[in-house]
């Protein structure tokens, strides 16, 4: 719930004339990651993607940490 009210919050965000509430959203969790290397680690910044509108984007990749 609290994502979709992230989202929300930033509906109105555009990237290159498109709608980034998705990516302002993904942009504020990716930084907030980088303070947990305990659970995860940035493999890469600049994975290929799309979002939900179909837009290209680059995109982080995540690795969770082996949890025993």
């Amino acid at each position: 719930m609290e994502y979709i009210k992230a989202l929300y919050s930033y509906r109105d965000s555009v990237h290159r004339d498109n709608p980034a509430p998705f990516q302002m959203v993904h942009s504020i969790l990716a930084r907030k990651l980088q303070d947990f290397p305990s659970l995860v680690v940035l493999i890469r910044t600049d994975k290929l993607g799309k979002d939900i509108f179909r837009n290209s984007n680059e995109c982080a990749e995540w690795r969770i940490v082996n949890i025993s």
